[in-house]
């Protein structure tokens, strides 16, 4: 019998180099048991760390955070930070992550559920006011009235396909792009690829570095209209 094994060659499209992500810097980890919780880590590829989540708001947010082009890195429970709450007292709140944006901002974000919106927001603008946050040059809120299901199903997408490399598949992709003008599908540009299902995937890294954009807010499929990025765009930075 041949050995198919021995006699068959073959390389795989992507890279099967694999070094291990360094431990969260959080300043506090979530409790090992914590009845009705949601604990877990996500990768940040950006920088090839752990991230810890104590909710799914929270996962959520690290999903759509770290897919945007505009961010560039982010951390989990940064250091605590201290302010003087309406009656003069000394409190302590911790953020649930630092984002840095690619123009050099720093946001400090809170993610909780939009019926705590009213009494976090006045918590972050007493902590914006005092000038609590030394680490950060802005404070925001995330609901989830900030993160709609297909926000969040394409984020998850776009990260599955970030964490990986396949620069050759991402360059078949680029070089059929480069006579195309105005809006595309994403399928007639897999079809003019032999990718097959990676090709979906090579979109889909071209959408997270920011060289291509969904024409329309929607879910990332063959049907899904894209159009390229102007290199010299300028991207903004959102909540």
């Amino acid at each position: 019998m041949t050995d198919i094994l021995s006699s068959t060659s073959w390389t795989p499209p992507y890279s099967t180099s694999w070094t291990p992500p360094s431990a969260s810097t959080a300043s506090r980890l979530p409790p090992v048991r914590s009845r009705g919780s949601s604990r877990g880590t996500v990768l940040n590829f950006k920088a090839n760390r752990t991230l810890w989540y104590e909710s799914s708001l929270e996962r959520k947010t690290i999903y759509v955070s770290l897919t945007r082009p505009d961010v560039v890195n982010m951390w989990d429970q940064p250091p605590q930070v201290t302010y003087v709450d309406a009656e003069g007292n000394t409190r302590h709140h911790t953020f649930d992550f630092l984002v840095q944006m690619a123009s050099g901002t720093r946001i400090a974000v809170a993610v909780k559920p939009s019926e705590r919106a009213e009494h976090v927001t006045d918590i972050l603008e007493r902590i914006a006011s005092q000038g609590a946050v030394t680490y950060a040059d802005r404070v925001t809120l995330i609901t989830e009235r900030d993160l709609p299901k297909w926000r969040v199903w394409n984020a998850q997408f776009l990260h599955s396909a970030m964490c990986e490399r396949a620069d050759a598949d991402d360059n078949v992709v680029r070089e059929i792009l480069a006579d195309v003008i105005g809006d595309v599908k994403i399928g007639d540009i897999i079809n003019r690829t032999d990718l097959g299902g990676r090709g979906l995937r090579a979109v889909a890294r071209l959408l997270g570095a920011g060289e291509l954009r969904l024409t329309l807010p929607g879910r990332i499929n063959r049907r899904a209209l894209v159009t390229k990025v102007s290199l010299h765009a300028e991207t903004r930075e959102a909540r």
